[in-house]
């Protein structure tokens, strides 16, 4: 559902900034380009309808047998500027009923707040996990966060109890980046030979830097002298992957 409000906002948002250039001009050499973007805003407004209402999308539908040119010259001012501000207006209305837009605002004030708590050492590893984990779905780790996460994983070494699980939770979360510190430490704890199954996590960690030649050796290694057949497999397949564009 989340992913549904935000496609509907975002279409919304380009009708919008469509909406807001379609001011007439007088020279015939922008004519052309006008009936284009006015026939793409009616297909526009006329999805995000058929997504509100649950029926088929009847704007910008393409004529069988009809060229492009004659497309957008039959439809292009079938529906003047204002009668599709009048048909965003009422999308605009019906959004709001439905509280997508105050969804959609109170999300994005959430994640900017993980963001700040993902990074506070004054906040518990449990609510920076949480932070993290919203981030990382978000697609909003960057260096400082994972920076301020390396942090929390040199603390964790000195947790025998909960140290494994937050570097589990690290690797998880991480995963994707390639930051030397992150690569670092990974490599640290593979040389402190870690069972299998947090192994089996850094591997998958290690992944997206199986370039580096650090890695490489790691996961050569493994992959010909781990006890753990898996763990073999495992980091062979990933050496076997690097440079596929289809893996």
């Amino acid at each position: 559902m989340k992913s549904n409000h935000l496609s509907l906002f975002a279409i919304l948002g380009s009708v919008t900034a469509l909406v807001l250039t379609l001011a007439p001009h007088d020279d015939s050499s922008s004519k052309g380009a006008t009936a284009v973007q006015m026939s793409e805003l009616t297909a526009r407004l006329a999805r995000l309808e058929s997504r509100l209402t649950g029926r088929p999308a009847t704007g910008g539908a393409n004529p069988s047998g009809t060229s492009s040119a004659e497309r957008s010259k039959s439809s292009a001012f079938s529906e003047t500027v204002v009668e599709l501000q009048a048909r965003q207006n009422q999308l605009e209305k019906q959004l709001k009923e439905y509280g997508i837009i105050e969804r959609f605002s109170a999300h994005k004030e959430l994640v900017e707040e993980s963001y700040g708590i993902a990074q506070d050492t004054n906040r518990s590893a449990e609510e920076r996990f949480e932070a993290l984990s919203l981030l990382r779905d978000e697609g909003r780790i960057d260096d400082a966060i994972v920076d301020s996460m390396m942090d929390l994983w040199d603390e964790s070494s000195r947790d025998e109890k909960l140290g494994p699980y937050h570097r589990w939770a690290l690797m998880e979360n991480l995963r994707g980046s390639t930051a030397p510190r992150f690569r670092d430490a990974i490599l640290a704890m593979l040389s402190e030979q870690p069972e299998a199954k947090m192994t089996g996590q850094a591997i998958s960690a290690l992944e997206p830097m199986s370039q580096d030649p650090a890695v490489e050796e790691w996961l050569v290694h493994l992959s010909s002298n781990s006890s753990e057949p898996k763990i073999q497999q495992s980091a062979a397949s990933v050496l076997q992957r690097r440079g596929d564009p289809n893996k």
